[in-house]
């Protein structure tokens, strides 16, 4: 058997037993994308494509001294905060069309002529794993978007409505009820509100702040502006998700009121403050009529303070079109030969972002205007 029919006999399989194909492909899910919001919020695989989650808020007072043989008093109260919806469909291809099978077809029949007769078996299983791990990291990518949105801002408008597929009528547009601080005074203006929008937005907080995130641009117009009076007072960390980690103080004030530039003096409430800073980043993808729509990791213009490891879960959804060849749980991978001429790399996935503890979330709105 040369390389090329190798080659064929592979795409064959694949084509044949897409339920297989899918599981290896599913084998490192969120391994190649690095996503700082990954422990926050890790994926959870459902039955059902309707999603339905809540969280008790439980407003405690100390106990009443009471009379014998009287009521009790009433110390609390829980109330639940639930969402409920559907999730949002994710799909692409990556199409390997005649030209490109041509070309493949040649190196494959010149390798097969070579002594080395295995690197031509080689490179037919590379060529498929690669095909394979592409649509992996690109559904990857639509999780570590939407993580993003829902932590960085407490919403989440759900990338269908965007392509008009859903509307906003379901959960495709939700709000989370997380504490919000809306900035008094724009954090990049001279009356800025930075320092006690902080401080606001920790104490709103269920338990201690544990990460503070902020857009690179917006770490950028906070820290230029003279009236917040930021120094940074650690070397910055590199982290291996994408991220890095900046730790500043506010400097002490003088007489006059104005910050003490020259000294080494900070402020004792406002010293070695780290932030998480993520690079927004900006992906172009074409839309229903063709024009390209652009997607966003990251929010600019806000700061989100998180207080617990864990805030929520990625809810997955089976997918129809997995539920027809075998694979009844989480993203569906598959090969397909929709023409004679031509193979495709297909992923199809369900998922909805949702934060369940919403009171150990605050997001400052900053009031930074980005043009």
């Amino acid at each position: 058997m040369n390389q090329l029919q190798i080659l064929v006999a592979l795409l064959a399989a694949a084509v044949a037993d897409p339920a297989k194909t899918s599981l290896f492909a599913q084998a490192n899910i969120n391994s190649n994308v690095k996503d700082p919001f990954l422990s926050l919020m890790p994926r959870v695989a459902g039955a059902s494509y309707s999603f339905e989650a809540s969280s008790l808020n439980m407003v405690v007072t100390p106990l009443m001294p009471v009379a014998m043989n009287s009521p009790f008093p009433n110390v609390g109260a829980v109330a639940p905060d639930s969402w409920k919806g559907e999730t949002d469909k994710y799909a692409g291809e990556i199409p390997v069309d005649e030209p490109t099978m041509r070309q493949i077809q040649d190196t494959l029949l010149r390798l097969g002529g070579q002594a080395n007769s295995t690197l031509g078996t080689q490179t037919a299983q590379g060529f498929i794993q690669k095909l394979l791990g592409n649509l992996r990291d690109a559904a990857d990518l639509s999780e570590k978007i939407a993580r993003a949105e829902a932590i960085m801002t407490g919403k989440y408008v759900g990338k269908a409505a965007i392509f008009g597929v859903k509307g906003q009528k379901l959960i495709g547009k939700a709000d989370y009820k997380v504490n919000r601080v809306v900035a008094a005074g724009a954090h990049d203006q001279a009356n800025s509100t930075f320092w006690p929008d902080l401080e606001t937005g920790e104490q709103k907080l269920l338990s201690t702040v544990q990460r503070r995130y902020i857009s690179e641009k917006t770490f950028i117009k906070i820290k230029a502006q003279a009236a917040n009076g930021i120094i940074e007072t650690g070397r910055r960390v590199q982290n291996d998700d994408g991220t890095y980690t900046v730790t500043i103080s506010r400097l002490a004030k003088k007489a006059d009121g104005s910050f003490d530039t020259l000294s080494q003096n900070f402020d004792a409430q406002y010293r070695d403050v780290e932030f998480i800073v993520v690079k927004t980043q900006e992906f172009q993808v074409p839309g229903p009529d063709g024009k390209l729509v652009k997607l966003s990791f990251g929010s600019d213009g806000t700061i989100a303070l998180i207080g617990a490891a864990r805030v929520g879960q990625l809810y997955v959804a089976p997918t129809v079109e997995g539920a027809f060849k075998g694979v009844a749980l989480d993203r569906y991978v598959y090969i397909a030969q929709p023409r004679d001429w031509e193979i495709a790399g297909r992923a199809v996935e369900n998922f909805v972002p949702v934060v369940e503890g919403n009171r150990d979330v605050t997001v400052i709105e900053t009031g930074i205007v980005f043009a």
